[in-house]
């Protein structure tokens, strides 16, 4: 199992991504983008580190169909972290093995030895929200696929930042979204710890590849991302 979390060193952040003409494929569904088959976990979305620590995060997200090379994934997420060590996440992933595509909506949370622990269930279509709870006086975390609780877990690490983006896993993938139909993350909203108010995203686009990797801001309740070597 791939390890859905994004690994970002301060320095990175700091710098500007690179902003380089690229061929666009003309198609009208998912496509191959035409990179090498190799390993890499590439992102785009949102990240914060608030002053006061998140205890809830939720967005609609849409289920797009990427372009997947044979046997990896491509996923689309909202997490609760804790640096690079500690996470717990929900969302979509359409992974390909032997040519057949399938489709899921996944869990995953790092118990309190570190080891990620990964569930499945069946695949969603259209748009979806997903939610991801933390009560720190219970040490509990919930997870919610269209508003229903799918797993909860107990973990004894306390949350610090939050996280919406979409993921590949080999250079070969499609990030979600292409240059005529962006992957949407609507209704993108965070509580903070001791409020019971749900409030807006005030933090900036991230990816961690911007020669190949669309990712915009519409407003505080919409951010996009999409492919820059596919239309769709």
């Amino acid at each position: 199992m791939h390890r859905y979390l994004l690994v970002v060193l301060a320095s990175v952040l700091a710098g500007s991504a690179l902003s380089l003409s690229i061929g666009v494929q003309s198609v009208s569904a998912s496509c191959s983008p035409s990179r090498p088959d190799q390993d890499f976990a590439g992102y785009a979305g949102t990240m914060d580190s608030p002053t006061v620590a998140p205890d809830g995060i939720k967005a609609d997200i849409e289920e797009y169909q990427p372009w997947v090379t044979d046997g990896s994934e491509v996923t689309g997420w909202v997490m609760l972290n804790s640096g690079t060590s500690r996470w717990a996440q929900v969302g979509w992933i359409r992974s390909k093995d032997g040519g057949v595509y399938t489709r899921q909506v996944f869990v995953q949370y790092t118990n309190n030895a570190g080891t990620p622990v990964t569930s499945f269930w069946a695949g969603q279509s259209g748009t979806t929200n997903y939610r991801v709870d933390w009560d720190p006086a219970g040490d509990t975390f919930s997870f919610r696929r269209g508003g229903t609780i799918i797993a909860t877990a107990t973990l004894s690490w306390d949350v610090t930042d939050y996280q919406v983006f979409g993921e590949t896993h080999r250079k070969s993938d499609q990030m979600p979204g292409g240059t005529t139909a962006h992957m949407d993350f609507t209704n993108t909203y965070m509580s903070p710890v001791g409020s019971a108010s749900w409030f807006s995203l005030t933090s900036p686009v991230f990816t961690n590849q911007g020669t190949w990797y669309g990712a915009l801001r519409v407003n505080s309740v919409r951010y996009e991302v999409w492919d820059k070597e596919c239309s769709s």
